[in-house]
C-alpha cells in the first residue's frame, strides 16, 4: 500500500494499489513501468479541504476509500483541472478560485506522468484568487495550450468519460448511445490511429453500399432490356412478313391494268357511234327550239309594255288619293275647331256655376267665423296679457333654479372628474408597484415554458379548486431587500422556485391531471405538510447567534403565503438557516464547533457542514461562492402598495358620495325642467287662444273680400253664345266648298281605277302566254342539255 501525506483536518483517502504493490521509495521511469500518460504522482496545496497531500498511484488498477466528506471527489477535481480540464467538467464551482482553501490565497497542483522514452512530464498549476492560473511544463512556464498539447500526446483525455468520468457526469455517461460509447471507448484505449481508421472504415462501408445498389439498378435495368428486346424480334417477324404481302400486291396491281385496258377499248368503239347518233339528234333540237324563242321574246316585250302602262296608271291614282286626303284632313280639322267652340262655351256655363256655389260657400264660411268671434268675446272676460306675464315670471323663477342646480352639478362634475384623475393615477401607481408580478412572470416564461402556461391555465381555473393554491415560488415570494436574494435562490433549487404548492391532496390531483395529462406539461406540484406554521420554531434564537456574527434566519428574509412558507420550513429549513455578515467570515471555523449548525450563510459564501460517520467522526466543511441568478430580485413595496390601495378606497368612497349628490341634483333638475315644460305650454295655450281672435277677424275680412271680388267678374253668357253660333256658321260654309272639291277628286280616281283593271286583265293574258312560250322554251332547252351532256359523255 502507498503512502498519503497530509495535514488536513480529519481522515484523508487511502490509496490501495490493488494488482500489484511497488516500493514507495522508488522513484524515477527505470524503476517505475506503465503506459504512457500513467499518473506517478499528484500533489495537493491548499486545494479545497487539503493543506498538502501527495498521491503515489501504482501501475495497475488503484482504488482510493475514506468515509463521506474526506476529500475523495477532491484528488478527482484536481486530476482535472490539473491535466487541463475546465471547471465545468466537474459541475461543482464555476471559478477555479472556488477551490482555493478557506484561509489562503492560493491553491498549486502538481502531476508526474509516465513517459516510456525520455524523462516524466512534471505539470504544475497554481490557482489564485483572480481566478487566472499559472502553468509550468517540467519546471518551465507555459500556457494552457501547451499543457493541451502534452497531455494530448501522452493520449490523456480528461473530456472523454470513457476515460475520465467525474461522479456528477455519470447521468451523462448512462445518457451515451452505443455509437458514442464505442467512438470514446476507441479514443481512449484505442492507438492515436485507431479511431481514424474505424471513420475510414465506416466510409468504405457507406461506399460500399452504394456501389452495390448501383450494380443492383444496372443489373436490373439489363434485365429490362433484353425483355424489351424480345418483344422487338415478335414486331421484327410480323414487319418483314407484311413486306412480302405488299410486294405481292404490286405484282397483281401490274396484271390487272391489261385486263382494265382491253375492256375500255370496247367500251371505246361504242361510245364513238353513240357519239355520232348523239350529234345528229343536238343539231335537230336547236332547229326545232329556234321558233319558239322568238315567238317567246314578242310575249315578253307585251307584258314589259302593259306593265308599265300599269305603273303610270298607278302614280296617277296616288296623286289623285293625295290630294282628296289633304280636303279631307282640312274637312276633319274644321269639324275638330267646331267641336273646340261648343267645348269651350261649355266650359264657360260651367265656369260660371261654380263661381256662384263658391260665393255662396264663402258666405256661409264667414257668417260661421262671425259667429265664433261673437262667442270668443263673450268667453274671454278677463285680461289675456296679464294671465301671459304672470306665467312668464313663474318660468323665470324656475329658469333661475335651474341655473342653480346646473352649477351644482358642474361643481359635482368637476368634483367626479378631479376624484377619477386621481383614482387613475394611483392605479398607474399601484400597476408600478405591481409591474414586480409581470418581471418575474416574464423570468418563470424564460426558464419553463411549461410552468407559465400551467400559471395562466391557473389563472383562469381557480373555481375548480377548494384549498390554498399557489402560483410558482418564484411569484409569491417577496423579499424585505432585494439584496438578499441571491441566498433564497441559493438555497432553494430553481425546480422548487418554480413549484406550484397546494394545501390539499384532492386539489394536486386535480392539478397534475389537467396540466401533465390533459396539457401535456412537465411542471413541479407539491404539497405542504399539514403542520402549522408557529410548528416550525428555530432550535437556538437569532439572539444566541449573534456573538458569531449572524443577524437573522432565511425565513425573515422574505415574505410568503402561508401554505409556501411551510413548505419552505420543512424542505429547506428556512426557519433554521442563519444569514451572517462579514464578522462571520473571520470566525467560520468557530461555528460548526460551538453553534451546532448544519448550514448557514455568509455575505459571499454557503457553507455546509458535514460530520463523518465513521472513526472519530471528524468534521467538515464546504464552501460554496454564492453567484446571484437574478430569480427574485424584483421586489414589491408591501407597504407602498397598502398606502396607495388605502387611498383608492379614500377616493372610490369621496366618487360614490359626489356621485350620490349628482343623481339627486339631477333629479331635481328633471323635476324643475318639466315643470318649465308645462309653464311654456300653458303660456303657448294662452298666446295661442289670444291670437286665435285676431287671426278669426283677420280670416272674415280676407274671406268677404275674395267673394266681392268673385261677384264683380260675372261673364255675359249670351254673348259668348252669339258669338259662338256665327264662328261655327262660316266654319261650316268652307267646309262644304271642300267637300263639293272632294266629290270631285273621288270621281277622276274612279276613272282611273277602271282604266287600270283593263290594263291587268291584258296584262294577266298576256303573261299566261308568255309562260306557256317559257314552258316550251324550256322543254326544249332541258332536252338539247340532255343531248349535249350524252355528246359530252361519249367523246370522253
Amino acid at each position: 500500500m502507498s503512502k498519503t501525506r497530509s495535514s488536513t483536518r480529519g481522515s484523508q483517502p487511502t490509496l490501495h494499489n490493488v494488482l500489484g504493490s511497488r516500493d514507495p521509495t522508488t522513484s524515477g521511469a527505470a524503476a517505475w513501468s506503465g503506459p504512457d500518460g500513467a499518473i506517478v504522482r499528484l500533489k495537493m496545496t491548499d486545494f479545497v479541504t487539503y493543506d498538502s497531500c501527495e498521491l503515489r498511484p501504482g501501475p495497475n488498477l488503484n482504488i482510493v476509500i475514506g468515509p463521506n466528506g474526506s476529500g475523495k471527489s477532491t484528488v478527482v477535481c484536481a486530476l482535472c483541472l490539473v491535466l487541463g480540464g475546465k471547471t465545468g467538467m466537474l459541475g461543482r464551482a464555476k471559478e477555479v478560485s472556488e477551490f482555493i482553501k478557506h484561509g489562503a490565497q492560493k491553491a498549486t497542483l502538481e502531476i508526474e506522468l509516465y513517459k516510456s522514452s525520455g524523462v516524466n512530464i512534471v505539470i504544475s498549476r497554481v490557482l489564485c484568487k483572480s481566478n487566472h492560473s499559472q502553468w509550468t511544463l517540467n519546471g518551465k512556464a507555459s500556457s494552457h495550450h501547451e499543457v493541451d498539447a502534452c497531455v494530448s500526446e501522452l493520449r490523456v483525455q480528461v473530456g472523454n468519460l470513457c476515460q475520465f468520468l467525474p461522479q456528477d457526469r455519470v447521468v451523462e455517461f448512462a445518457k451515451m448511445t452505443p455509437v458514442e460509447l464505442l467512438e470514446n471507448t476507441e479514443r481512449a484505449v484505442g492507438g492515436t490511429d485507431l479511431f481514424e481508421k474505424h471513420a475510414r472504415l465506416k466510409e468504405l462501408s457507406q461506399d460500399e453500399a452504394k456501389l452495390r445498389t448501383a450494380l443492383e439498378e444496372q443489373e436490373a435495368h439489363l434485365e429490362s432490356l433484353v425483355q424489351r428486346n424480345k418483344r422487338l424480334e415478335v414486331d421484327v417477324q410480323r414487319f418483314q412478313q407484311r413486306e412480302k404481302c405488299l410486294e405481292r400486291v404490286k405484282l397483281l396491281h401490274k396484271k390487272s391494268l391489261w385486263v382494265q385496258y382491253l375492256a375500255i377499248l370496247v367500251k371505246y368503239n361504242e361510245a364513238r357511234e353513240a357519239r355520232k347518233q348523239v350529234s345528229r339528234e343536238i343539231a335537230e333540237s336547236r332547229q326545232t327550239t329556234a321558233p319558239l324563242e322568238a315567238m317567246k321574246k314578242r310575249e315578253d316585250d307585251k307584258v314589259k309594255d302593259l306593265e308599265d302602262r300599269m305603273k303610270e296608271e298607278a302614280s296617277r291614282i296616288a296623286a289623285l288619293r293625295q290630294k282628296a286626303d289633304g280636303v279631307l284632313d282640312q274637312i276633319n280639322n274644321m269639324t275638330e275647331e267646331i267641336r273646340s267652340l261648343e267645348e269651350e262655351f261649355q266650359a264657360k256655363v260651367a265656369g260660371e256655376r261654380r263661381k256662384q256655389e263658391k260665393v255662396a260657400e264663402m258666405e256661409v264660411q264667414v257668417a260661421a267665423w262671425q259667429a265664433d268671434l261673437t262667442r270668443a268675446h263673450e268667453e274671454s272676460g278677463g285680461d289675456r296679457e296679464l294671465e301671459i306675464r304672470a306665467v312668464g315670471e313663474r318660468i323665470k323663477r324656475v329658469q333661475m333654479d335651474l341655473m342653480a342646480m346646473t352649477s351644482k352639478s358642474d361643481a359635482a362634475k368637476t368634483r367626479s372628474d378631479e376624484l377619477k384623475t386621481r383614482i387613475v393615477a394611483a392605479q398607474q401607481e399601484r400597476r408600478r408597484l405591481e409591474d414586480v408580478g409581470d418581471q418575474r412572470l416574464s423570468k418563470l416564461r424564460e426558464r419553463s415554458r411549461d410552468a407559465y402556461d400551467a400559471t395562466l391555465w391557473l389563472r383562469a381555473n381557480r373555481g375548480r379548486f377548494h384549498g390554498d393554491v399557489e402560483e410558482p415560488m418564484i411569484l409569491s415570494i417577496n423579499l424585505k431587500d432585494p439584496g438578499n436574494a441571491k441566498f433564497i435562490e441559493k438555497h432553494v433549487t430553481e425546480r422548487d422556485l418554480c413549484a406550484f404548492v397546494f394545501a390539499e391532496q384532492a386539489d394536486l390531483d386535480v392539478f397534475v391531471d389537467a396540466i401533465k395529462k390533459d396539457m401535456g406539461k412537465r411542471v413541479n406540484a407539491v404539497r405542504c405538510p399539514p403542520e402549522g406554521i408557529d410548528y416550525f420554531r428555530p432550535e437556538h434564537p437569532i439572539q444566541e447567534l449573534r456573538q458569531w456574527g449572524f443577524v437573522a434566519y432565511l425565513r425573515e428574509l422574505f415574505d410568503a403565503p402561508d401554505v409556501i412558507m411551510r413548505y419552505l420550513c420543512r424542505q429547506y429549513l428556512v426557519h433554521s438557516v442563519p444569514l451572517g455578515c462579514g464578522a462571520t467570515e473571520d470566525c467560520v471555523d468557530q461555528v460548526p464547533k460551538n453553534a451546532g449548525l448544519r448550514t448557514f450563510y455568509t455575505p459571499q459564501y454557503q457553507y455546509n457542514v458535514s460530520r463523518s460517520r465513521y472513526g472519530a467522526k471528524e468534521v467538515s466543511t464546504r464552501k460554496d461562492y454564492i453567484s446571484p441568478r437574478g430569480l427574485l430580485n424584483a421586489t414589491l413595496d408591501l407597504g407602498a402598495k397598502r398606502e396607495v390601495e388605502g387611498r383608492l378606497e379614500g377616493f372610490g368612497r369621496e366618487l360614490e358620495t359626489a356621485r350620490v349628490e349628482h343623481e339627486a341634483i339631477a333629479e331635481n333638475y328633471k323635476r324643475a325642467a318639466a315643470e318649465e315644460t308645462k309653464l311654456r305650454e300653458e303660456r303657448k295655450g294662452l298666446q295661442e287662444r289670444a291670437n286665435a281672435r285676431k287671426l278669426l277677424a283677420q280670416k272674415i275680412k280676407t274671406k268677404s273680400q275674395q267673394a266681392e271680388r268673385l261677384r264683380g267678374q260675372t261673364a255675359d253668357l249670351t254673348a259668348e253664345k252669339e258669338a259662338t253660333k256665327s264662328q261655327t256658321v262660316e266654319i261650316n260654309r268652307r267646309k262644304l266648298k271642300l267637300t263639293q272639291a272632294l266629290c270631285r277628286h273621288y270621281e277622276a280616281m274612279k276613272g282611273r281605277h277602271k282604266a287600270k283593271v283593263k290594263l291587268a286583265f291584258q296584262l294577266e293574258v298576256a303573261t299566261h302566254h308568255s309562260a306557256e312560250f317559257d314552258r316550251l322554251v324550256k322543254d326544249s332547252s332541258i332536252a338539247l342539255e340532255e343531248l349535249e351532256e350524252q355528246f359530252l359523255i361519249s367523246e370522253q
